[in-house]
């Protein structure tokens, strides 16, 4: 290992050691995307320093660097071995019906399924994966995928995407597979959760915690460096955000 790797891993024990995340009573805040999520008792939000360290390791791309927060249960000791989320939060402004209409035209022939409009507690009850599902009235689009890693499933996906006022909320929720079915209804509580009202009530006395960005490394600066000694695994961005974004660049063209 190079020296700079060296000095990411310590930085990285140590900061689990003393620490590296903070309790969030019961909910967060989002001041970027405008809005709060509530969580249970026990998760907490995992510093950006460690969160970076196990996404560079794993050779992320710099849209997957610009997360909004990375939460997890406090009782994991590494948070990537159990359940844990990353949010991420796009601001391009409210997409119309028909726009959002489009996006799911796409889903349909990329997956190359139906589209089933019912609410998410009816999806979750009856998970398929790879079978996406849009609960019209809370505006929220929900695919769960495995993951694979030597042709056997070892985690799943449960990848959940918000349309508000302000744009795009996703959801990426990682558990392992033996704990998924007891995770599930968890990930859906969090998320439906969203709101936007009374943030700085919901917030309460926490601090407004946001991310060095000054201190992150660029996709550049990591591809000169040596992979961490440590086993990792993280799914690229999913076909569905890309769909997205795709409609939202015609949207902000058709604004210029």
């Amino acid at each position: 290992m190079t020296l700079r790797v060296v000095r990411i891993v310590t930085t990285a024990l140590l900061l689990m050691m003393i620490g590296s995340s903070v309790v969030l009573a019961e909910n967060y805040v989002s001041w970027s995307g405008g809005f709060y999520i509530s969580l249970p008792d026990d998760w907490e939000q995992i510093d950006y320093q460690t969160v970076d360290v196990f996404l560079i390791s794993n050779q992320a791309g710099s849209d997957v660097l610009d997360y909004d927060a990375v939460l997890a249960p406090s009782s994991s000791i590494l948070f990537f071995t159990g359940d844990y989320m990353i949010l991420t939060v796009d601001t391009v402004g409210e997409l119309t019906q028909t726009q959002i209409d489009s996006v799911l035209n796409q889903m349909r022939k990329t997956f190359g399924r139906d589209i089933k409009y019912y609410p998410v507690a009816d999806f979750i009850s009856d998970l398929k994966s790879n079978a996406p599902s849009y609960d019209a009235d809370e505006k929220l689009i929900t695919v769960v995928s495995d993951i694979v890693q030597q042709e056997q499933v070892t985690k799943k996906l449960m990848h959940m995407t918000k349309f508000y006022e302000r744009g795009l909320a996703t959801f990426y929720f990682y558990s392992p597979d033996s704990l998924f079915d007891q995770s599930k209804d968890i990930f859906k509580d969090i998320a439906q959760s969203f709101s936007t009202e009374d943030i700085e009530a919901a917030a309460g006395h926490q601090e407004v915690r946001v991310a060095d960005l000054d201190s992150k490394e660029t996709a550049e600066d990591k591809e000169d460096e040596e992979s961490l000694p440590i086993v990792l695994y993280i799914v690229p961005i999913s076909i569905l955000i890309v769909i997205i974004i795709v409609v939202v660049r015609k949207k902000r063209g058709k604004k210029g």
